[in-house]
């Protein structure tokens, strides 16, 4: 309720899991979303891996290299402390280049 962004790496996929959930509760009402912002939507220009007439949506992986210039072992991911750590790092590199609103 405090936050006036909620970020993740592909929200369009968190946001279902959400409906998903808020429906398995059966009329649970959920706070109203403040604006949100998609690591990986936005860092796909700067990743630049080229996809048919635009730019893949790069894996958490992929942007962390992109956006940060790190490399990343990819059997630590899909732990939900080590993502979220990752999905800021981007969001803050991402800000830095002057592309978060």
């Amino acid at each position: 309720r405090r936050s006036s962004m909620v970020t993740a790496h592909h929200i369009e996929f968190d946001l279902a899991m959400l409906e998903i959930e808020k429906a398995f509760l059966g009329g649970y009402k959920s706070p109203e979303m403040p604006s949100t912002f998609c690591t990986m939507l936005n860092s796909a220009p700067i990743v630049g891996i080229r996809y048919d007439d635009g730019y893949k949506h790069p894996s958490l992986a992929e942007a962390v290299q992109g956006v940060l210039g790190n490399e990343v072992d990819e059997s630590v991911l899909h732990q939900a402390g080590i993502d979220s750590k990752y999905c800021k790092d981007i969001f803050l590199g991402l800000n830095r280049l002057g592309l978060v609103p």
